[in-house]
């Protein structure tokens, strides 16, 4: 077990190293801030020169990239070059509306996917299955933001029901809840459906059934355990996109969490921001897949096995 989390940890620190690598270089060669913060054609040259010399941004690449990597090192991300303060306070503010609208999601979309899929799995190949995987082909396929702008066109627009954007009361938050629990649920539906039918069909479910073992133990005891691994791997891989999957919904009903930061972040070059975030949903992703890893193990106990931890 010990090799097994070690193994896990080695990868996850080799994954954090190349998101800040990449995010490091793709924000600087995909243009200057300074240009963004000022006008060369009305800023007079040295003003800009000063802006880029304060920065570090006169500096070649590599060096700014070495410093960057001791700075990190030593817990320093940077300061927001539009607020003038730590990149990591000007995150962490944003960070408490997000999790207001991302956490309920979180739990609604499995616990409304994970029911539909189980219900089309024990009705399959009915009208009522059909029903359910048009559905989430339909939650699926739909981008985020069309989702997003259809459901304020009706409800806030025509109905009138609720408000189309902000962060004044709890009912800002429903609309992009159900934005992002829709798309969400969809998923874990058609992951859950054919997990369950591969198990409902295995020799050792139809002997429980020939026993006379009622039909809600059958599920619960023999075929949910058995179906948990790709529906596990499905909840992790949405719990470590908590953050990144607000950017498109935030933007839309101008939600002020940390996926609306990034696209201003990201317009105006703040560049030490975006690095922060970038690094955020790294954290959260590895996090949740060293998380999803050790569950396995519990779930499968084949995971253990030292072919296994090395795979």
């Amino acid at each position: 077990m010990l090799q097994f989390v070690s193994t896990r940890l080695l990868r996850a620190l080799v994954t954090l190293f190349i998101i800040v690598t990449f995010a490091f270089f793709v924000l600087r060669l995909a243009g200057d801030p300074a240009e963004r913060f000022f006008d060369p054609s009305q800023t007079p040259p040295e003003v800009i020169d000063a802006f880029r010399r304060e920065w570090g941004l006169d500096q070649p690449i590599w060096v700014q990239f070495y410093r960057y990597i001791i700075a990190v090192l030593h817990g320093d991300l940077g300061n927001s070059m539009r607020e003038n303060r730590s990149a990591v306070e000007t995150v962490f503010a944003r960070l408490p509306a997000t999790l207001w609208i991302m956490v309920p999601t979180l739990f609604l979309k499995t616990a409304i996917g994970v029911a539909a899929g189980m219900l089309a799995a024990l009705y399959r190949n009915s009208v009522f299955d059909r029903a359910i995987m048009s559905a989430s082909i339909f939650g699926f396929t739909v981008p985020p933001f069309v989702l997003a702008l259809v459901l304020a066109l009706v409800f806030a627009v025509q109905l009138r029901w609720l408000p189309s954007g902000g962060y004044a009361t709890p009912y800002h938050m429903i609309l992009p809840i159900a934005t992002l629990s829709i798309a969400g649920a969809a998923v874990v539906a058609r992951y859950t459906r054919s997990a369950m039918v591969e198990v409902l069909g295995r020799p050792f479910v139809r002997t429980a059934a020939a026993k006379g073992v009622r039909s809600g133990q059958v599920v619960t005891k023999h075929v949910l355990p058995n179906a948990a691994v790709p529906i596990v791997t499905v909840f992790g891989f949405m719990m470590g996109n908590v953050v990144g999957g607000a950017v498109v919904v935030e933007s839309v009903f101008s939600w002020p969490g940390i996926g609306r930061l990034l696209v201003t972040s990201v317009q105006s070059r703040d560049l030490a921001v975006v690095q922060v975030i970038l690094l955020l949903i790294g954290v959260m992703m590895v996090l949740s897949n060293l998380l999803i890893d050790l569950l396995y193990g519990l779930i499968d106990p084949r995971m253990r096995s030292p072919k296994a931890q090395t795979a």
